[in-house]
């Protein structure tokens, strides 16, 4: 039998194990692929355990969904400088002080004046190269030691190589 568990400290609401027996189902119902429309619908089913990964009320999804929309926003406006260079018109910043944690986003103007925003916008950074090297690393594992595993091992050193840069950044008080 194969054993599921979620990735990492990562966690949701039904069991890992009948959650990825669940997926595994219906990804070989298709071919061994699967949209998350089939998910979906296979989670229509209440008697499922993937229907306890969802969000069923219709008025809560749609504030979430607007909340992703809103994100996705913040993250596609560029502005554009007159000699034609784009900056973000705001940074993802997460800021963690134990149990309370802070998710927003900050001007390039606030993050400069602020030390505390830069090393949570450099942390939230960090945090998405981490995400990229374990995308670079799954990949590779699945294409084995081949042509394209050897791209992907030059994958996953240029995206070290940009967490090395992350990380020398120093936080200071900027006008």
């Amino acid at each position: 039998m194969t054993e599921y568990k979620y990735r990492g400290s990562a966690s949701a609401k039904g069991d890992a194990q009948l959650v990825g027996e669940e997926l595994a189902a219906v990804m070989a119902a298709n071919d061994g692929k699967a949209e998350s429309a089939d998910l979906v619908e296979y989670a229509t089913d209440p008697d499922t355990e993937l229907h306890k990964c969802f969000t069923w009320d219709d008025t809560a999804c749609g504030v979430k969904h607007r909340l992703w929309e809103a994100r996705r926003l913040i993250r596609l406006v560029v502005v554009v400088s007159t000699d034609g260079k784009t900056m973000p018109i705001a940074i993802n910043v997460v800021v963690s002080d134990g149990d309370d944690s802070d998710q927003h986003y900050s001007t390039p103007s606030r993050i400069r004046g602020d030390v505390a925003e830069q090393i949570a916008a450099r942390n939230a950074a960090l945090s998405r190269l981490a995400s990229a090297e374990r995308g670079v690393e799954e990949l590779a594992q699945v294409l084995g030691d081949n042509k394209s595993g050897k791209r992907a091992e030059t994958s996953r050193k240029l995206v070290s190589r940009a967490r090395a840069t992350v990380e020398k950044i120093k936080p200071e008080a900027r006008p």
